[in-house]
């Protein structure tokens, strides 16, 4: 009896030895930094908020600071020097990270770091692209101030669109191939792929083969193919566009399709979304001229005193609804669309007749569909 409870400790202590030696640390040299505040932080991945793990100022000009780093998982983290406007990015992909960082010459390098050696080198290809375009910026303005050839302009403007394909052909091409995690984070922060779905699939099915175990980067991968799952399949013309319950603006939960036997208009929008007031102003004129119109004007967003002012002040007279979760809220993810301003029209049947209509285009649309 007493060997078993032995060898359960053994085994018991034997985890809490690796563990620990899980977690890795940051050794940050600060030269030429005497008194220089600085800050070393835990980005945010996925809804994650950024945690400040160490800060405060250099001791002496050839200070070292040790900060532990909490995560198991090899990622992302980030240095930032705010008094000389400098931040930048490092991976634990070893157990003890060096840093060393000229604050006179604002230079840094690191040791016992591959990944953070290679994204430095990356980030300094893709900072080359970007100083071309300043430069043919730059160009393009003497142009336009000396009333210089459009055609030279126009040449101009080119490269720059090359360059600036480049640099998101670069970025996707290291997320798609990188074995490092930590990399695969800092690189699929700036991959895009507009609307093509199938290749965005592709792409993430690619990243869930290559790293199966780790929590975080799966996370984003499942988040990412459920906004595919859902934003991928938008509702057309003729189909019956689902019931949307959220609060008015008396707080009161209300039902879209509580509105019987009426054309209704549903408009998406924000209080910080300029584009979105034409369309407002279009309704409420509309609303003068059309007695089998239902207006119900959806916004994302949480200022409710901002939307409730911007309502009585502009003399908006309609249904209101609020989602406070925007984005992520049941409003985007029931009815499916990605922008705003966005709107759908549908008939007393609840099917759609129109959507996404201009603000310029809303009587006309209007008078298609509703015949007095």
């Amino acid at each position: 009896m007493k060997m078993k409870r032995f060898w359960y400790l053994s085994i018991y202590l034997l985890g809490l030895g690796c563990q620990q030696e899980s977690h890795s640390k940051l050794i940050l040299h600060l030269m030429g930094g005497f008194n220089r505040k600085y800050m070393v932080t835990q980005p945010g991945l996925n809804g994650e908020s950024e945690l400040i793990l160490d800060s405060g100022r250099a001791k002496s000009n050839k200070d070292s600071i040790v900060v532990e780093l909490p995560s198991i998982e090899v990622r992302p983290y980030r240095i930032v020097l705010p008094e000389k406007g400098l931040d930048f990015y490092f991976i634990n992909d070893t157990k003890e990270v060096e840093v060393f960082f000229n604050t006179q010459l604002r230079t840094w390098r690191f040791n016992n770091s591959p990944a953070s050696n290679v994204w430095q080198d990356f980030q300094g290809r893709q900072t080359a692209l970007v100083e071309q375009q300043h430069r043919l910026r730059a160009y393009i303005d003497s142009l336009t101030l000396t009333h210089g050839s459009t055609t030279a302009i126009d040449s101009a403007n080119q490269q720059i669109f090359r360059l600036v394909q480049q640099g998101r052909v670069n970025n996707t091409a290291l997320a798609d191939t990188t074995t490092s995690s930590g990399i695969f984070l800092l690189a699929n922060s700036g991959v895009s792929f507009g609307h093509n779905y199938k290749e965005e699939e592709a792409y993430l099915k690619n990243v869930q083969k290559r790293f199966p175990h780790h929590q975080i980067i799966q996370r984003i991968v499942d988040s990412a193919l459920e906004h595919i799952r859902i934003f991928g399949n938008p509702f057309h013309i003729g189909d019956i566009l689902p019931d949307l319950t959220l609060p008015d603006q008396n707080g009161t939960d209300f039902s879209i399709y509580s509105i019987k036997n009426r054309y209704i208009l549903i408009n998406f929008w924000s209080t910080l979304c300029f584009q979105c007031k034409p369309f407002l102003d279009s309704e409420r004129q509309a609303l003068k001229s059309n007695d089998q119109l239902a207006l119900v004007s959806v916004v994302l967003d949480n200022q409710k005193d901002q939307w409730h002012n911007i309502i009585q002040n502009e003399g908006y007279n309609w249904t209101h609804l609020m989602d406070e979760k925007m984005w992520g809220g049941s409003a985007a993810k029931t009815l499916r669309f990605e922008s705003i301003p966005f709107n759908y029209l549908i008939g007393p049947d609840r099917r759609i007749l129109a959507k996404g209509i201009p603000a310029d285009s809303l009587q006309e649309t209007l008078s298609r569909f509703i015949k007095h």
